[in-house]
């Protein structure tokens, strides 16, 4: 028809509905850039009250040094991880987690066995604040990889390892929001 596919009409509508919700949220104060990063999924990922909930827990913490910190190295960690998938099954983990003997990438995957429950957790129970607090509080250990620790190591499997231990982190933050 003249008017495009169910495809193009859905489509339309999703943007329609994004627009509206992100311009209804910044009306009511909300920064912009948290908008974005809380609708960085989709509208059709996210409820209006998800959003609200999500920008409420940021809007406490956008002042934390932290969770700043942690928010400029996503971006990083987004570029090197661009079509990494974490480990999926528990025996590709293990014989990952075993190629990582550098202490500094030692202690961020202990560091993101003890916290990413915790996290995911509040975030399952709307309790934003919290889940933004427990990324934030991740950061010591994730500068200090970055420090440490070359990704792009030469030899392979140490580099997969690499790639999936920050394929975790990112996967853990971008469930929430996209900081």
């Amino acid at each position: 028809g003249p008017f495009g596919g169910a495809g193009d009409s859905r489509a339309a509508l999703l943007a329609f509905m994004a627009d509206r919700l992100s311009y209804l949220l910044e009306q009511r104060g909300f920064d912009v850039r948290s908008v974005r990063a809380v609708m960085h999924a989709g509208v059709e990922h996210i409820s209006p009250l998800e959003a609200r909930q999500k920008l409420e827990g940021l809007s406490q913490l956008t002042r934390s040094e932290a969770l700043l910190a942690v928010a400029a190295l996503l971006k990083r960690v987004k570029n090197i991880t661009r079509g990494v998938t974490a480990p999926a099954d528990a025996a590709e983990a293990s014989a990952q987690r075993a190629a990582l003997t550098e202490p500094a990438e030692v202690a961020l995957a202990a560091d993101l066995d003890a916290r990413a429950p915790g996290i995911s957790a509040a975030a399952a129970r709307g309790d934003y604040r919290e889940a933004f607090a427990g990324i934030g509080a991740l950061q010591p250990t994730v500068t200090k990889f970055f420090d440490d620790v070359l990704v792009m190591a030469e030899d392979p499997s140490l580099r997969a390892a690499r790639l999936g231990l920050v394929a975790r982190l990112r996967d853990l933050i971008l469930d929430i929001a996209d900081i």
